[in-house]
Order: structure tokens, then sequence, then C-alpha cells
């Protein structure tokens, strides 16, 4: 406990920096990028490297990294490391080609063992700031992003299609998808926190928590951000829509042992409290990453 507590002082202290850093790669990946459908060879590599770099994570050793490029460079994914004074954090992403592969962090050293993921980041607004900046201040330690708009994967495409190739919580085979099952394999003690939004016009709450499971709701996560965010309300006991059940991520999360995957959706006002007040960040990932899910 001592040690994450240092890894939080450290982690404010130098947030701006680290912040800025994997902002620019985000802009970088997400410049005009071209999707298609992953290859199986893509998927087995980013499977099998992020979860060696995961279960190696306290010492990022030089022998993990070195496997880790050998695997993933042939598949056109690149590993680099962020430094950021004593804080190291490694990063996944696409090589050459912008397909719309996704984004992976992953902390070295201690870390609190939360995977914060935007699967949405051009279609939920604010939610890619969100998870960042969660990532970034409170030492966890995964952040995933995903790179190509879900609704916007091929010409002409319109959110009335009734398949959307590049929405990574729908397609078991997307690159997303891939580095989740990799993590979670490689790292059992892992929990995944999915940030998405929802019009004001769907709810009246701010918050609603689901496990995408209507038979397990979240009670004591939704009773805790509600002095936090506001209204809050847990799928399968205060409402019946926004929980995730179709969500691939969270479908593999729940055929594993523990509780690992908690989907998270917030309205416009939220997002917008989560994105500008670092305090209310705080007091958000405190009850996620102590919650009973």
């Amino acid at each position: 406990m001592n040690a994450l507590v240092l890894l939080f002082g450290l982690a404010q202290a130098q947030e701006g920096d680290l912040e800025q850093r994997l902002e620019a790669v985000f802009v970088e990946v997400t410049d005009d990028p071209t999707w298609r459908t992953p290859y199986a060879a893509e998927r087995t590599a980013l499977r099998e490297a992020t979860s060696l770099l995961v279960r190696d994570a306290q010492a990022c050793g030089a022998a993990t990294l070195e496997t880790a490029r050998r695997l993933l460079v042939p598949a056109d994914f690149r590993l680099d490391e962020v430094t950021v004074g004593a804080e190291r954090v490694l990063v996944v992403r696409e090589g050459v080609e912008r397909r719309g592969a996704g984004l992976v962090a992953i902390r070295c050293g201690p870390a609190r063992p939360i995977a914060w993921q935007a699967p949405h980041a051009f279609h939920d607004l604010k939610t890619d700031t969100i998870a960042r900046d969660l990532f970034v201040e409170t030492g966890a330690r995964v952040v995933m992003w995903n790179t190509v708009h879900r609704y916007e994967a091929l010409p002409g495409e319109s959110r009335s299609d009734p398949v959307h190739p590049a929405d990574v919580t729908r397609e078991h085979g997307s690159l997303f998808q891939a580095a989740t099952v990799g993590l979670a394999a490689g790292d059992p003690t892992l929990r995944f926190a999915q940030i998405h939004g929802f019009a004001r016009s769907t709810s009246a709450y701010e918050v609603i928590v689901s496990t995408g499971d209507p038979d397990a709701p979240p009670t004591a996560v939704a009773t805790a951000l509600a002095p936090v965010i506001g209204d809050a309300a847990a799928y399968g006991e205060d409402v019946e829509a926004l929980g995730g059940t179709v969500n691939v991520q969270g479908q593999m999360l729940r055929e594993l042992p523990g509780h690992r995957f908690l989907h998270v959706e917030l309205s416009p006002e939220a997002r917008d409290k989560l994105a500008t007040d670092a305090a209310a960040r705080a007091s958000f990932a405190r009850v996620i990453a102590d919650g009973a899910w």
C-alpha cells in the first residue's frame, strides 16, 4: 500500500508531462486512420504481447520488452516507452498502417490493478480524456482507447446500419478485444472499468453502472457514486437499459473467475464534470477501484 501511495503522489506531481505525452500519441495514431478487418496474426501478436507485458509489469524487464517487440513488429505494431521522472509507461500502438487497432498503455512498477477503457472515444465525447486522466492521476495499471469512430468504418456507414465493424464493444474479432483478452490472461487481478456516455434524452440519471449481468447489479457502487456525480443507478435494480449486456469485453470477462468488468455510463454533465474536476475524478476513481462489483 505504501508503494501505491508513493506512486499516486508521483503521478500527481508529473501528471502534466505524462498526460501530454499520452495525448500526443493518441492524436498521432488517430490522425486520418482507415479501418480494416484485423488479420488473425495481428490478433495473436497483440494478445500474446499484452499478456506478456502486463505479467511482467512490476519489472518491465529488458528481456520481456525485447520478446514483446519480436511478437509485435512483424504484425506492424510498435512498443514505445514513455519515461517521466521515475515513472515508466509502455505504449503498444500501430506501426505504419493506421487501421483502427486501438491504443494500450501499461504502467510499470507498482500500480492499482485497474484497466480504464474508453472504447467509443469519438462518439462518447470526453471519455478518452477522462480515461487518460484517471490512468495518469491514480496509478492504474492500464488504459485503453479505440482509434476509429464506431460508426465510421465504412464509406457511407450510418448509425442505423445493422453492423458496425469498428465498434469494438460488438466485435469479438477486434484488436481491442484481443488486447483485453491478453491483459486479462496476463494479470488475473486486473479489473476492467469501461467508460461510456449517453445522451441526456436517454436517461434522467447522471451515471448508470452495470456488471453486464442484470442479476448482479453493482448497487454499492451506484450508492457510493451518487455524492460524487449525482443521481446514480445500478443496472438490474434501478434501470433496465444501458447495461452493456452485449458488450463483448464484458461477456468474455464474466467467463473468468472473479468480478472483473464494470460498465459505466455517464451523462453529458457527468462527463463534463469528470473531464474538468480533478477532485471529482479522484473520488470517482476511489469508488471504482475500491468498490464491490
